[in-house]
């Protein structure tokens, strides 16, 4: 019956792969639980669950357009799925309160070991992963690197039921033998830690766009590739015709390929859907109009070289802050620009030179002020 349920549902057989004793030991509780209570829409509901049918929006909608499909209450607008009702970042208060009710409830009963902290199985195998790796790849990856890509590689098998680690050992060694391309001197660049948190917090970044997983920066929940090698490690793939409709990314680019790369970017603002694109590059007087220059770092400022320690270095040019955004991402997530421009000042006093376009400073300013329009058709 199993392999039946598998060749003919295999996506309401997925949650049954992966734990096919809990799913069979609760199903005996809950139907007795539904007997004795006399709620047959208890037992109704166990099933939907472990098939994947409770009427989330990927569900509701399956046979319409992706833009349906999309979560309302997070930024990142991801597909609103099983999977992602359970790890929701909005919803990470009531996941938090769910857990202490949960657990005060059992304290209450009695049950032992409940306040004995269960390693999750991902977590166990990551440590596992990373440890024998490090040994392994040492001075080849740092530790925080090994760390990331352990994790990535976690969530893109965490179906199977079984994952070797001689997998993992043998997707790095594929790594470390990958033919590289010269990266430019603007890729050779990254922001320093305080900065690069100032950017994520303030403007709502949830993804680092078109890199690998060497150059990825570990801050970001995501990461998008346009190698399909990357899958392996957590990557979303960027097909050549693919933007970046609704997400709220950050970009590096340098200026050999940044002429090429921003019509992706203005492309990417076209649809309804909020998207929202920081892009770090050297500066560049010719800007369309759809493009905001948020900052400009003039060249002699320190920074950070490209490797994991981030050794600071002058910059060699004036490197800037560019934004691609469109109105849907303003009116669900706006930018607090008051808050941005303290913390930017912040963190110039340690020898940065840092320049606010006054034509950036005086729209975001307009806007903060100006009081909502009675006839917009946003109500």
């Amino acid at each position: 019956m199993y392999q039946c349920w598998k060749k003919q549902a295999p996506k309401q057989f997925e949650w049954f792969s992966c734990y096919p004793t809990q799913i069979l030991n609760r199903s005996k509780a809950v139907w007795k639980w539904a007997v004795e209570s006399g709620c047959g829409k208890a037992w109704l509901y166990f099933i939907f669950a472990i098939c994947q049918w409770l009427p989330t929006k990927y569900r509701l909608n399956y046979y319409r357009e992706d833009s349906r499909k999309r979560c309302d209450f997070c930024v990142s607008a991801p597909k609103e799925d099983m999977d992602h009702l359970l790890q929701c970042p909005a919803l990470r208060p009531e996941q938090q309160q769910l857990e202490l009710n949960v657990t005060h409830k059992l304290q209450l009963l009695g049950v032992p070991y409940v306040e004995r902290k269960i390693t999750p199985r991902g977590d166990r195998l990551c440590n596992l992963w990373s440890r024998i790796a490090s040994e392994k790849f040492a001075g080849i990856f740092t530790v925080p690197r090994i760390n990331f890509l352990a994790k990535g590689f976690w969530r893109a098998n965490q179906r199977k039921a079984i994952i070797s680690t001689s997998d993992f050992l043998q997707a790095l060694t594929d790594l470390k033998e990958r033919p590289r391309n010269s990266p430019s001197a603007c890729e050779l660049i990254v922001p320093c830690e305080p900065l690069l948190r100032i950017l994520i917090e303030t403007f709502c970044l949830h993804r680092h766009a078109f890199t690998d997983p060497l150059k990825v920066f570990m801050q970001f929940e995501s990461w998008s590739s346009e190698s399909d090698a990357d899958i392996k490690f957590g990557a979303d793939v960027l097909l050549p015709d693919t933007t970046l409709v609704g997400a709220n990314a950050f970009v590096t680019c340098g200026s050999e390929k940044m002429s090429a790369l921003m019509n992706r970017l203005i492309d990417s603002l076209s649809e309804s859907l909020p998207t929202r694109i920081l892009c770090m590059t050297p500066s560049r007087n010719d800007l369309p109009r759809h493009v905001l220059e948020i900052t400009r770092i003039s060249a002699g400022s320190p920074f950070c070289y490209r490797t994991d320690s981030q050794i600071s270095v002058a910059l060699p040019f004036d490197i800037s802050l560019l934004l691609f955004l469109n109105k849907e991402s303003m009116l669900i997530d706006p930018i607090d620009w008051d808050l941005f421009m303290s913390r930017i000042a912040i963190w110039a006093k340690s020898g940065q030179s840092i320049i606010i376009p006054q034509q950036t400073d005086a729209l975001f300013k307009e806007r903060s002020c100006s009081p909502p329009s009675c006839t917009s058709k946003h109500g």
